[in-house]
C-alpha cells in the first residue's frame, strides 16, 4: 500500500478512496550500505476515509409473504441501512431470481422501500407456472462502496370466488313425487382457482339440488302450484370459502281444468 524512497518520501502505491482502514504503522529502516538501522515506527493517519453502508435488517430467517392480487404499489419490505459516514446519499437497487420477479417487485432508489409493481398485478395462477418464490438481491451504494443482501418473497394463493355466466336460469317440469327430476339448469360457472371443487345448494324448501351436477328435483310430493321463485346459490368446499350467488325464475305450473268440484 505504501513504500518509501531514498529521499525519505513516503508515497502511496494504490488508490485510498475505497479503503476502510483509517491508519497504518510503517516500520522505517535506514542503511548506509553497510549497516541497517531500525526499525522506527511512522504512524500514517488517513483522514476522510469512506466506510461502506451496511444493510442492517437483512437477510431474514423466513420469507416475506405477499398475497396474490395485492393492490398495485403495495409495500412489501423497508430496507434499513447504517453508515458511519454522516451526510452521504445512498442509492438502492434490486434484482430478482428468477428474473420475472423484477416485473413484480421494485425498490425506491432513494428510500429503500420494496413494493409490488405499479403496473402489473400478481396472479398466483399465472406466476405458479414459473415460481411462487423469489430471491431479491438488494444493493445499496454510497457512491464509493456497495453492500449487498437478500430478501426472499413468497406469493400466497388467495381464494377467488366462482362466477356464474348468467344472471338468471330457467327450467320447467310437471308435478310429481318427491325426488322427481324437474330439470338441469346447466349452470355455466368459471373459477379462477384451478382445481377448486364447487358444490351447489338451494334455499327453497320445495326443491333439492344435486350438489355436484346442479340437477333440480322435488323435495316432496307436488300436486299444486309451486312458488314462482327459487334462489339457487353456488357455494364451495375444501379450500374455497367465498360464495358467488345467482337467481333464476321457476315457471308457474298450469291447472289442467278451469274449475274443480
Amino acid at each position: 500500500m505504501v513504500c518509501y524512497f531514498t529521499a525519505g518520501e513516503v508515497l502511496v502505491t494504490s488508490d485510498l478512496s475505497s479503503h476502510t482502514i483509517p491508519g497504518y504503522d510503517l516500520y522505517i529502516y535506514v542503511s548506509d550500505g553497510n549497516t541497517l538501522v531500525g526499525p522506527r515506527t511512522l504512524t500514517v493517519i488517513i483522514e476522510g476515509i469512506n466506510s461502506a453502508p451496511v444493510i442492517s435488517n437483512l437477510p431474514l430467517s423466513t420469507p416475506v409473504t405477499v398475497q396474490e392480487n395485492s393492490p398495485l404499489s403495495s409495500s412489501v419490505y423497508q430496507v434499513l441501512i447504517t453508515d458511519v459516514d454522516v451526510g452521504q446519499n445512498h442509492t438502492f437497487q434490486v434484482y430478482s431470481t428468477p428474473s420475472i420477479g423484477s416485473t413484480l417487485f421494485s425498490i425506491d432508489s432513494t428510500t429503500g422501500l420494496i413494493s409490488t409493481s405499479s403496473t402489473q398485478n400478481i396472479n398466483y395462477e399465472t406466476v405458479s407456472a414459473t415460481s411462487t418464490s423469489y430471491q431479491l438481491t438488494v444493493t445499496v451504494s454510497d457512491g464509493y462502496d456497495t453492500s449487498t443482501s437478500t430478501l426472499t418473497v413468497s406469493i400466497a394463493d388467495k381464494n377467488e370466488a366462482p362466477v356464474f355466466g348468467k344472471e338468471t336460469y330457467a327450467i320447467s317440469g310437471t308435478e310429481g313425487a318427491a325426488g322427481t327430476t324437474i330439470g338441469n339448469p346447466s349452470f355455466d360457472v368459471t373459477d379462477p382457482d384451478v382445481g377448486a371443487t364447487q358444490t351447489y345448494s338451494i334455499d327453497c324448501p320445495s326443491f333439492n339440488i344435486n350438489p355436484t351436477t346442479g340437477v333440480v328435483t322435488f323435495s316432496k310430493v307436488n300436486t299444486t302450484r309451486l312458488p314462482h321463485h327459487g334462489h339457487p346459490k353456488r357455494t364451495q368446499i375444501g379450500r374455497k370459502k367465498r360464495v358467488s350467488e345467482s337467481r333464476f325464475d321457476w315457471r308457474p305450473w298450469e291447472w289442467s281444468l278451469p274449475k274443480y268440484r
